[in-house]
Formats: structure tokens, sequence, C-alpha cells
């Protein structure tokens, strides 16, 4: 189970996840095991990532991507990764939203990675949500659902 962190609320949420990112990302630490994220905003969590490890701010971080693009930029830009198998626990994670509520309720999965962000969020020790003002609704939508090919008529079922 993720532990909560206070929401990062502000006139910032207008510069489409950039600062947040940034917020975001100064709770990675070296030595720990990071789930990267799916997404615009996490894409820039994630290149942030990757310039504090080439400045040497950051050291043997490992990083579980949540989606096979995820995991093309995270290679392309030197990170280190593993899986869930290797690591089950998961030091922190950043992702994004799709949509958000004033009473911080989140539609997540739109973007086609819902499984795989559920499983690795799910093991982190601690989840940070970043979402700007353009994610905010009065009432979230409709929920998701992935059909996973090796077991669809279970599911269907």
């Amino acid at each position: 189970m993720a532990i909560p962190c206070p929401p990062l609320l502000g006139s910032e949420l207008s510069m489409e996840g950039g600062p947040l990112s940034y917020k975001a990302v100064k709770f990675v630490q070296s030595d720990m095991v990071s789930g990267l994220g799916t997404g615009s905003t996490a894409k820039h969590a994630v290149d942030l990532m990757a310039d504090l490890l080439r400045q040497g701010k950051l050291n043997n971080i490992i990083g579980i991507p949540t989606s096979k693009k995820t995991h093309q930029q995270a290679l392309s830009l030197g990170i280190p990764l593993s899986d869930l198998d290797s690591h089950p626990i998961v030091d922190f994670a950043i992702d994004g939203a799709d949509e958000v509520d004033a009473d911080l309720n989140l539609v997540k999965g739109q973007g086609g990675s819902l499984l795989t962000e559920q499983m690795i969020e799910s093991a982190c020790k601690k989840f940070i949500v970043i979402v700007d003002e353009s994610k905010l609704v009065p009432h979230t939508g409709a929920m998701p659902v992935e059909i996973v090919p090796f077991c669809w008529k279970f599911t269907l079922k």
C-alpha cells in the first residue's frame, strides 16, 4: 500500500507538470528502486531523473517502467532498468493521472498501461501522482478496464 503524500496544489499547476515533476523527482534518492510512470507528465519526470543521474546527483537507482514507451525512454537515457520479479518492493513511483476530482479521487490507465501501472504502483512504499489544472473535473468519469490477452475469456466472464 502506498503512503499518502499531501497534495501539492497551487498556481504552479498550470505549467504542464514541469514544476510539479521537478518537486516529485526531489523525493527520489540514490539507491532507490523507482517506478517510472507513463504519459507526458511522467515522461518529464523520467527526463529529470536521467539528468540527475548524469550530473552525479543520483546514483545506483533502478527504474521499473510501467509501459514499453517508458522502457524505451529510460533505456535511451541510460537509466538502469529491472522488473517486479527482481524487485518486488518499489521505493517510490511517479505517474500522472487522467482525471482528478475535488476529493482527490483519480482515474488512471486511459493511456493503455493500466495493469502494469497498478502492479508497480501497488508495490510502492511511496507513490506520487502529478496532475495539473487540465486534469481537474467535477466528477470522475468512466473507469478504464484492461483485458489481458492471455486470459481475455476469463476476464470476459
